[in-house]
């Protein structure tokens, strides 16, 4: 975004249909916020939440806060957490998560986009493009609520019972001064995404880096575009 204008610097496969991983989380953090949740709420960990994969540091019979639900769903990836968090808002909706952003993805024109649970693990039916991403990420560069619960690189909270938590960012590379938001998808043996949200003197965006094979190309991709970024502003200006 360049003076209040949009516009895509660099694209390739965009409208290829792809495995989203827990970059499908942010779907679930707009869903949350779009309708103001109360972040004071205090949610309780059920048996039927407890889900294979990351960030299972949530306890049974445990009561959080939706805050605290929330920073772990985007800084850990939890996969409990994404569980919780869909049942709260079954409530609010009146139907399922899945359900609902779907038809509200529909609404958006995401035509290469389809979701069979919320947490991003992996199901032959759950896709996305880069293209349908990028309607969704569009919208959400000024949206500093949306940003700042994707950029915490540790944090620490407890459940009303004494159950302390740490987590840590699944990008550990989150520290770099340009990143303002981030969020990691990971599928071994092949499949690690990312979104980050930069800015850079200014000039606020996103990149979204799909497919790397390994972390350490994932977290590299990041830094090298990030110095081009750097350099296509320099030369702008």
């Amino acid at each position: 975004m360049v003076n209040q204008q949009l516009f895509t610097l660099f694209s390739r496969y965009s409208q290829k249909r792809l495995a989203p991983a827990s970059t499908t989380k942010i779907f679930l953090l707009h869903a949350l916020l779009a309708h103001q949740v109360d972040l004071e709420t205090v949610l309780k960990v059920e048996e039927s939440d407890q889900s294979l994969g990351s960030g299972n540091n949530l306890k049974v019979g445990q009561h959080y806060l939706i805050r605290d639900l929330i920073i772990n769903l985007m800084t850990a990836s939890s996969n409990t957490a994404a569980k919780v968090l869909a049942r709260h808002l079954k409530d609010i909706l009146g139907q399922n998560y899945v359900d609902y952003i779907n038809q509200y993805n529909v609404t958006l024109g995401l035509k290469n986009t389809h979701f069979v649970n919320e947490h991003g693990l992996a199901h032959r039916q759950q896709y996305a493009s880069l293209e349908d991403f990028s309607i969704l990420l569009d919208s959400k560069i000024q949206d500093q609520k949306f940003l700042n619960m994707m950029n915490t690189l540790s944090y620490d909270f407890e459940s009303l019972e004494g159950d302390k938590v740490s987590i840590q960012n699944t990008y550990s590379d989150l520290s770099v001064k340009e990143c303002i938001g981030v969020k990691t998808g990971t599928l071994v043996p092949g499949v690690f995404n990312i979104v980050v949200f930069f800015e850079i003197k200014g000039v606020k965006g996103y990149i979204i880096d799909f497919y790397n094979e390994n972390k350490e190309d994932r977290n590299q991709d990041v830094k090298n575009l990030l110095e081009i970024l750097k350099k296509y502003h320099e030369d702008l200006v």
